[in-house]
Parts: structure tokens; C-alpha cells; sequence
């Protein structure tokens, strides 16, 4: 025992040494290789895993019958969110500042990781670098950034199970993980190689820990949770700023709820701290704001100065709490997505039928544990309140770090339902495992048929109109990589924003030449003279706009070019600029 002890004394050490060096080298001074850097974060963490004693941890969490069950789960879980990932949104989702971080994580060796990798997506470059570490696997594709994503979040599903073992037993941990497995949202953000999903798995686990701790009085739990609670501090801006919050408020009223031990919540704040120690080294040591995306999208100071001494009899607060306060805890129930590039559709976050549900679990978690009803109702309303005090508060990219907290209510809803039902059928006091075909059948129909078929269903095909206002300028540069590399090309579109920064990138993560295209209206082509001026030995391709049938027409009479060729990729005909060639010089081409 005693030896034991001091190899876990020896891990701590070395752990904190890795993170302390980690801190260092992100500061002011000589330069060190990312591939250092992301090895002393994770040694870091390994060894201070290993020095709390997570092995016995994960030994005590042993599942019984439980475990093929939760296997089938996850492995749901995983099919969903790798099925058709690179094709299903063949559409660069806001993933171009990811693109343009593996870009510079190929070029530049030295890059401080703990810093922001870019002035819009103001994030450590923890998650760019997995997704470096995919795509040299993978290869340059839209499957490596997301695969890392469809990892977080199957994870997730995992944790949350434990989440809601310990709250309120096994049964409504695995029907909260099946809540989670075909949760629309959460499969949507699984599926987009954005950091947003990354931190919601950390915290699962420090609530998991920190529970755990609380309940059976073991200080090895509250130093886990407050390593889980440093992890979050990592990825997106909105799971760093909540679970802090979140975790101080649940530990201090489920320490009173269960008679728990406060000093524990001490060794909580300082493991996390020491776990996020590098982070926030860095971004004092370089005067970066410690909450850049929130001075960025937040109300400035002049607006909350106004509304506060707004001399109007309340009028201006009303309107601050009907804009501003109600909608996000809308979003929840009945309004859609105001940022629809980012998960769009129709629907608000919970689906119409499964709105009673949700209300359902929230007052069976009253019934069953008061402190765990108090989670849910703080989690959610942290969420909510933190996005209203952005401008844009009804974002569902703003809201992933809800999603848990949304399928464990869910979870405890079917759970609920269930025994109403079989109860129903058996009579008072019927044993719930004799109606489990009957439950078995209902469990399929209304909690993995219904969501999956509409995310996969309508709500894709509603999306991929969204994410396009326009014409699809990516669809053209993912075409481009089936012509000869000596093709000339020309763009004949009115469309005046053209993202050529992202298209650049694109190009250069899949190892292309810069995209350089010519660009020409549609009245330009039509008068003849640009025409005119085309050098008849260069080997050209034409994109136009799908409406644009008298200027295709035009090309295809005065250049002899074949017919419009569509694209191969799921982009709605409307969204799409169709291809002519002259089939004459693509022999590869005329099938």
C-alpha cells in the first residue's frame, strides 16, 4: 500500500511539472514544438489522473447488467454520428477557421497551443491539433476534422450515463444515454468539426465525480472533478465560462443536500486550477482578455448603463427581458435556431412530441432527488441566462453544453412514462421487466425512430438549404478536384461575396494550387466580348449559375461545350452552379 501510494505521489508530481513546464513555454520567451507542448498536456493530465487514483475509480464503476446494454448504445451512438459524415452536409460549416488551423499547424512548428489559434474562433489550438492528428490519418478531408467531433460526443453519451446512474440509478442513465445518442442537436454538433462539442464531455464527468465525491465522502472523487473541471477550460468559450458556475452552485447546495464535505469543494477549485493552469498563464502573460468571444458578441457597457438608468417607467428593461431573457429559454420548447448556419431547421431543441417529456422528467426528478432536480433546472437556466447577455441569444451553437442536461430530463421522462405504462397494463404494482417487449417496442418508435428519421429526414433537407443563401461557392472548389490541374476556370456570377479566403484554404489543405478563377457576369458572357478574347489552346471550364440558362445556352452554341453537367454532392439544385465543358479536351469526362 505504502508503495502504491507513493507511485501515486510521484504521478502527481510529474503531472503537475508537465503542466507547470507546459505554462512556461507558452510564455514570453523561447519557442517549443507543438508536438512538446500537446505531450506535456497529456502527460499532464494522464499522470494526474493516474496519481488521484481514476484506476480504482473506473474499477469501482464496473458495469453488471447494465453493460451490454450501454454497449449497444454507444455503439448506436457512434453509427449515427459516422454515418455519411463527410457527405451527409458536404459543406464546410464554419470548420474553415479549423482548415486554417491545421494549415498553420503544418507550417509552423512553434506555435503556442495554449493560446488562441484565431481572432474569431478565440479557442486554445487543443481541438485544431486532434484535428491535425485525424487528417494525417484520415487524410485532408471534411471526415477528419468531424471525426474528432463524432468522438466527443460519443463519449458524451457514455458520461452521461454515469451522470445519471448516480443521480437516479441505472435505468435512467441508460435511457438518458439513449436520449442523448439520437438527440437531434447533439447529433448535429457530433457531426461538424467544431470545438463546441468538446467540452460538455469534461464536464459531464466533473459532475459525475463531483456527485460521487459529494454523496459517498471520498476526496480521490473531488480532485477528479476538478481535473474534469480544467479540461473544459480548453475548448469553447461558453463551457469554460458555465461549468465553473455551475459546479460551485450544484457542489455548495449538494454538499448541504447530502451532508457533504466542503473542504473537498477546496480540493475541487484547486485541482482545476491546476489543471487550467497553462491556459490562463498564457493568455495573461500575453494580455489576451481572459473572455474574448464574450466582449466580442456581448452587450457593451453603454447598453447595460442605459438600460439601468432608462428613465422610461421599466419600458426599456420589458424589452431587454422580451428580446433577450425569455427567448433563450424559448429555445428550449418552441423557438427554432436564429443562427441557422450552425444547426437551422424548424424546430426548437426538444421536438414537439417529446415537449411533455422533457416537462414530465423535470417533475419526476423532483419526486425522486430533490438535489438532482436542482441540477437540472440551475444547468439549464445557467445556459439560458448566459446567452442572454449576448446579442445574438438564440443560437443554438451557444446551447451544446445544455444538450446533457436536456436528454438526462428526457431520459427521466421516458423512464417515468414507462412505469406509468407498464403499471397501466400489469395492473398496481405489476413488475416493470414483464412488460419489456412492450416497453422495448415503444422505446424504439418514440425515442430512436422518430428523432432520427427527422434529423436525417427533414431536418437535413431544410439545412442544407439554410447554410446556403446563395449559390454553393464550395461545391465549385470541391469540383474543381476532378478536372486536369491545367484548367482555366471561369465563374460567370453576379454573386458579389465571394469567400475566397476559405476557398484559398481549402485548396491548400487538400494540396491543391491556390484557386485562382476568372471571374465574369452574366452580362459580360452574354455581350460576346470576353468570349471573344479566350485563348482557344487553354482548356477551359465554365460554371454558371443553375437559373442561368440563356447564359449556358450562349456557351454551349458559340463554344461547342456539352451539356451542364450537375453536381455529384447532396447540394439542393437550386444552391448549385452546373459545369460545361468541352468534352473534346476531358476524354475522362464524357460518361
Amino acid at each position: 500500500m505504502t508503495s502504491a501510494r507513493g507511485v501515486q505521489a510521484a504521478a502527481l508530481l510529474g503531472g503537475a511539472a508537465c503542466l507547470f513546464a507546459l505554462a512556461a513555454v507558452n510564455a514570453p520567451g523561447p519557442d517549443a514544438a507543438h508536438r512538446l507542448q500537446f505531450g506535456l498536456l497529456a502527460s499532464g493530465v494522464i499522470l494526474l489522473a493516474f496519481g488521484f487514483g481514476v484506476g480504482s475509480v473506473l474499477r469501482r464503476g464496473r458495469l453488471s447488467a447494465q453493460g451490454s446494454l450501454l454497449t449497444g448504445i454507444l455503439l448506436l451512438a457512434a453509427a449515427l454520428r459516422l454515418w455519411q459524415l463527410e457527405t451527409a452536409v458536404h459543406f464546410y460549416v464554419d470548420e474553415g477557421n479549423f482548415v486554417e488551423g491545421i494549415l498553420h499547424l503544418r507550417t509552423e512548428p512553434n506555435i503556442r497551443l495554449m493560446g488562441p489559434f484565431n481572432y474569431v474562433a478565440a479557442f486554445t489550438w487543443v481541438y485544431p491539433y486532434l484535428q491535425w492528428l485525424s487528417s494525417s490519418i484520415l487524410g485532408s478531408n471534411l471526415l477528419a476534422l468531424r471525426a474528432v467531433s463524432a468522438a466527443f460526443g460519443t463519449l458524451t453519451v457514455a458520461a452521461l450515463y454515469r451522470l445519471g446512474r448516480v443521480l437516479f440509478g441505472a435505468r435512467v442513465g441508460l435511457l438518458a444515454a439513449l436520449a442523448l445518442a439520437v438527440f437531434p442537436p447533439h447529433l448535429h454538433f457530433s457531426r461538424l468539426g467544431l470545438n463546441n462539442v468538446a467540452d460538455p464531455l469534461f464536464g459531464v464527468l466533473a459532475l459525475v465525480f463531483l456527485t460521487t465525491a459529494i454523496r459517498q465522502k471520498r476526496m480521490r472523487d473531488y480532485a477528479l472533478a476538478g481535473l474534469m473541471l480544467g479540461l473544459t477550460q480548453y475548448f469553447y468559450e461558453g463551457g469554460r465560462l458555465l461549468y465553473p458556475v455551475l459546479l460551485l452552485s450544484w457542489g455548495l447546495i449538494a454538499a448541504w443536500a447530502w451532508r457533504g464535505q466542503l473542504p473537498g469543494l477546496l480540493l475541487t477549485g484547486l485541482t482545476a486550477a491546476l489543471a487550467a493552469l497553462p491556459v490562463y498563464s498564457t493568455l495573461l502573460a500575453w494580455d489576451i482578455s481572459l473572455v474574448t468571444r464574450l466582449n466580442r458578441r456581448g452587450f457593451e457597457a453603454d447598453y447595460w448603463r442605459n438600460l439601468l438608468l432608462a428613465a422610461d417607467g421599466g419600458g426599456a428593461l420589458w424589452t431587454h427581458l422580451r428580446e433577450h431573457v425569455i427567448p433563450p429559454f424559448l429555445h428550449y420548447l418552441t423557438l427554432p435556431d436564429q443562427g441557422a448556419f450552425f444547426y437551422g431547421g424548424h424546430t426548437a431543441l426538444i421536438l414537439p412530441p417529446f415537449v411533455p417529456v422533457f416537462f414530465g422528467g423535470l417533475l419526476a426528478a423532483l419526486r425522486r432527488s430533490r438535489p438532482g432536480f436542482v441540477l437540472l433546472i440551475l444547468w439549464l437556466a445557467l445556459v439560458a441566462l448566459g446567452n442572454s447577455l449576448i446579442e445574438d441569444s438564440v443560437w443554438t451553437a451557444r446551447y451544446v453544453a445544455a444538450f446533457p442536461a436536456l436528454a438526462l430530463a428526457l431520459g427521466l421522462g421516458v423512464d417515468a412514462a414507462l412505469r406509468w405504462l407498464s403499471s397501466r397494463i400489469l395492473g398496481r404494482g405489476g413488475n416493470w421487466q414483464i412488460g419489456r417487449p412492450l416497453v422495448a417496442v415503444g422505446l424504439l418508435v418514440a425515442a430512436v425512430v422518430y428523432p432520427v428519421g427527422y434529423y436525417f429526414g427533414p431536418h437535413l433537407t431544410a439545412y442544407q438549404t439554410q447554410i446556403r443563401p446563395n449559390h454553393d461557392q464550395q461545391d465549385v472548389v470541391f469540383r474543381l478536384r476532378d478536372l486536369p490541374p491545367e484548367t482555366r476556370v471561369i465563374w460567370i456570377t453576379d454573386d458579389p461575396d465571394l469567400w475566397m479566403p476559405l476557398l484559398v484554404f481549402l485548396t491548400r489543405y487538400w494540396g491543391m494550387p491556390d484557386f485562382e478563377p476568372e471571374l465574369m457576369s452574366p452580362g459580360e458572357a452574354q455581350n460576346g466580348t470576353r468570349l471573344d478574347d479566350l485563348d482557344p489552346n487553354v482548356t477551359y471550364a465554365f460554371f454558371v449559375e443553375q437559373e442561368d440558362t440563356v447564359t449556358q445556352a450562349l456557351l454551349q452554341a458559340r463554344l461547342g461545350l456539352g451539356e451542364p453537367r450537375s453536381s455529384p454532392y447532396r447540394v439542393p439544385r437550386e444552391k448549385q452552379y452546373v459545369l460545361l465543358l468541352d468534352l473534346r479536351r476531358f476524354p475522362g469526362l464524357d460518361g
